[in-house]
């Protein structure tokens, strides 16, 4: 098997509101191309914008099937555990169709593949298991939107000419159809040339879905081949990297970053989930809903990560329980350092990978300002560490306030608010003062941020008005615009 690597993209109101520093850190624009607002220095398609029902990767090894793992079912049974959890919840999330990237289906030099119809049938015939088969509905009417959105996008789209799915698409159909799935299902194939705009074509995958209703989509992809002495691409000790790296960028939410992982370390990792998981995460603009890495193993020298980037059956507010006791550590953070002590630990931090930039807002009684800092970029190993700094920063660096005193304390509100990686956004109707919060970028690397939802601040022009001023910059003067969603706890 010839393994191929996709290029880097590195060559390529009157009342105080909350506000971060100069000396705070932020995150940097993810490309050097040119700004992409004002709206006159660059336009796009409009794409309408997707929401998946639900979206994923699950890997494609056909060893995780329980009838060709046989006895070594045991050396794999939390994968197998972890992508049955995934293919229920997928069904329960109600999509109407089903679009899956394969990353072994049969490549074209330089357009994306189609598996046609009227049927799409695959068997394991290849690993001596011909009678375990799968077969669902093609999607004619997905595949005609698809081809439409593709093409506004100059990007080609044909058919496949073949008539069995690869393992690739039969192994997660497979579990989907364990699960009760047989709706309309459309399988794309990845091109073989590295110069595809992979997040193009995810944008044009997005777009067609939103025209179609209600749609999950899934992403092919095993992990490294090379994890072990006697793996299927032989061992090399750096090819755990890929892997801790992939699934921190799940973890974290930074999928918008996974184009710019080291090109040499997915070669040498002999890997091909990144792309699939690219087209994916793109279709919905890198945004997740319920992101969760379920399961991870690499038994038999192979990686497999079952994740899942989107579930909309998990609402906006849902947060992981540990999460609620943030505001909490905050005040434990603050009370700590004004009595001269360290601050008590909680047994929900042991273990903790979760991480996240961080604002801590502290309130008077009435509702006044007190103080307020963050970053758009976490700086600390976890959450909690996360939090404890913030808190502390708020509470004692602050320029617009004296330092908390010990006397204040019990009369003090804190509330933290949990930011997601900051997207580029090249127009204003992508902004809702309610929802995102706005990071505005001007000459010279002056930046401003605005918090959501925020009393007084009603409008887009508003947001960005008040993101401005705490830049330095005139309105007219932006020449990027970037937004975040925020999940707040308070106390």
């Amino acid at each position: 098997m010839t393994w191929r690597r996709r290029a880097s993209k590195d060559d390529r109101s009157q009342k105080q509101e909350p506000e971060m520093p100069s000396s705070a850190l932020f995150i940097p624009l993810l490309s050097t191309e040119k700004p992409l607002y004002p709206m006159d220095r660059f336009r796009r398609t409009i794409m309408p914008r997707f929401e998946p029902t639900f979206s994923g990767l699950l890997p494609h090894a056909p060893i995780l099937i329980p009838d060709v793992a046989g006895r070594r079912l045991a050396d794999c049974r939390e994968t197998v555990a972890a992508c049955r959890q995934f293919a229920k919840r997928l069904v329960a999330s109600a999509p109407q169709r089903l679009f899956l990237i394969s990353p072994h289906s049969p490549r074209h030099r330089k357009e994306f593949g189609i598996w046609p119809g009227p049927n799409l049938t695959g068997d394991l015939a290849a690993f001596g298991f011909a009678k375990l088969q799968v077969e669902v509905p093609f999607d004619r009417n997905a595949a005609s939107t698809l081809q439409e959105c593709f093409a506004d996008l100059g990007l080609g789209l044909r058919p496949i000419a073949s008539d069995r799915l690869d393992h690739g698409a039969s192994v997660p159909l497979w579990f989907l159809a364990e699960a009760g799935w047989n709706g309309p299902t459309t399988v794309l194939s990845l091109p073989e040339s590295w110069d595809v705009d992979l997040e193009a074509a995810g944008r044009g995958l997005g777009a067609a879905a939103a025209r179609l209703g209600p749609v999950a989509v899934v992403a092919s992809g095993d992990m490294s081949h090379r994890l072990a002495p006697g793996a299927p691409a032989g061992f090399h000790p750096e090819a755990q990297a890929f892997d801790q790296a992939l699934e921190t960028l799940v973890i974290e939410d930074q999928l918008h970053r996974i184009g710019d992982m080291d090109p040499r370390l997915r070669d040498l990792a002999a890997e091909d989930a990144a792309d699939s998981v690219q087209m994916v995460a793109a279709a919905h603009e890198f945004r997740c809903r319920g992101r969760e890495v379920l399961s991870y193993e690499h038994p038999f020298g192979v990686g497999y990560l079952v994740a899942v980037f989107w579930d909309s059956k998990s609402t906006g507010s849902e947060v992981p329980p540990a999460w609620q006791q943030l505001p909490a550590v905050a005040r434990e953070a603050v009370h700590a350092e004004l009595q001269g002590r360290r601050p008590k630990s909680r047994k929900e931090e042991k273990g903790c990978r979760d991480r996240a930039a961080v604002f801590v807002t502290l309130r008077q009684a009435d509702g006044e300002l007190r103080g307020c800092i963050g970053s758009l970029a976490p700086q600390q190993a976890n959450l909690w560490q996360e939090t404890r700094d913030r808190a502390l920063a708020a509470a004692f660096q602050d320029p617009r306030f004296p330092p908390v005193k010990l006397s204040e304390l019990a009369l003090l509100q804190f509330e933290v608010s949990v930011l997601t990686a900051p997207e580029t956004v090249d127009r204003e109707e992508l902004l809702d003062p309610k929802r995102y919060g706005v990071v505005v970028h001007g000459s010279g690397g002056r930046r401003g941020v605005l918090l959501p939802d925020l009393e007084g601040v009603d409008t887009v022009d508003q947001q960005i008005a008040i993101a401005c001023r705490k830049a330095g910059l005139r309105p007219g003067a932006v020449e990027a615009l970037e937004r975040f969603e925020v999940i707040k706890l308070s106390e």
